[in-house]
């Protein structure tokens, strides 16, 4: 596998999702292609960052899930089957690519120093934070999503190949992003 690392260009002007693409034909492992992708948002500016975040529908979807449960219209039973429903594509691989490039991106944003954003920026992110923590990491949804990952994870561990592993990527890689950034405590406070 060396030899195929060596074939992903350095090149920093190469856009995210043709590096993805790239990463993906190296057989790299999802933790591979995840840091690799993470490294190439780190040098993206701030302007290009809210746009990956907002061309995803993933706010949109966080706001509907946000609205039935701050509405009591579902309860821990139900949320497994408004999640299946509100992801049901989870296997859509243009919008499982727009998840992962918007939750890199909200992640390195989380990382911008307040003083290196205007304060509308600034209350943006405290927002997407606020948004991803009232639900994503809802305690009943976590252990739903964890199922989630936990069912998607088996399928490249069964099958290896280019297809399941960038199945698996483009299906729950956004939420592996953010559970590994929320377990770090990215959502947590300013970078200051």
């Amino acid at each position: 596998m060396p030899q195929q690392s060596n074939l992903i260009p350095e090149d920093r002007s190469t856009d995210v999702a043709q590096l993805l693409s790239q990463l993906l034909l190296a057989g790299l492992s999802c933790q591979e292609i995840l840091d690799r992708l993470s490294t190439e948002c780190s040098s993206m500016p701030v302007e290009e960052l809210f746009r990956h975040v907002e061309e995803s529908s993933l706010l949109q979807i966080l706001g509907i899930l946000n609205e039935l449960m701050v509405s009591d219209a579902i309860c821990d039973m139900d949320v497994g089957s408004v999640l299946t429903e509100i992801f049901e594509n989870f296997t859509d691989q243009i919008k499982g690519r727009q998840h992962l490039f918007a939750v890199l991106a909200l992640v390195q944003l989380m990382q911008v120093p307040t003083n290196e954003v205007t304060p509308k920026e600034d209350k943006r992110i405290e927002a997407f934070k606020l948004l991803f923590l009232s639900t994503l990491f809802d305690d009943g949804v976590v252990v739903q999503l964890m199922g989630v990952r936990d069912e998607y994870e088996q399928r490249p561990r069964r099958c290896p190949c280019h297809n399941c592993n960038a199945n698996f990527i483009f299906s729950i890689g956004w939420y592996i992003v953010a559970q590994n950034a929320h377990n770090a405590n990215a959502f947590v406070g300013n970078a200051g």
